[in-house]
């Protein structure tokens, strides 16, 4: 396994396609930074992505699937505590 812990062979599935890159070109950076701020990576479902992606155009916003995982995943650590 490489040094950050991520399988070279995982590959996303998923509607929201800027998030579905196998091997981001700035991989080590964001672990880093990620590290670094003692972040957390939620991992979140094509049907959350859809809802939170409705709840902002409820608000009269657009939102882009990766956008809307990111709610989706903000939404999951909050409800967990």
């Amino acid at each position: 396994m490489p040094p950050h812990g991520l399988k070279n062979d995982a590959h996303a599935r998923t509607i929201a396609s800027a998030i579905e890159i196998g091997r981001p070109v700035n991989l080590p950076k964001a672990l880093r930074s990620l590290a670094f701020m003692n972040g957390v990576v939620e991992e979140v479902t094509d049907d959350e992505i859809l809802e939170h992606r409705a709840m902002v155009a409820r608000w009269g916003f657009g939102c882009e699937p990766a956008s809307a995982a990111s709610v989706a995943g903000l939404r999951n650590c909050w409800m967990r505590g």
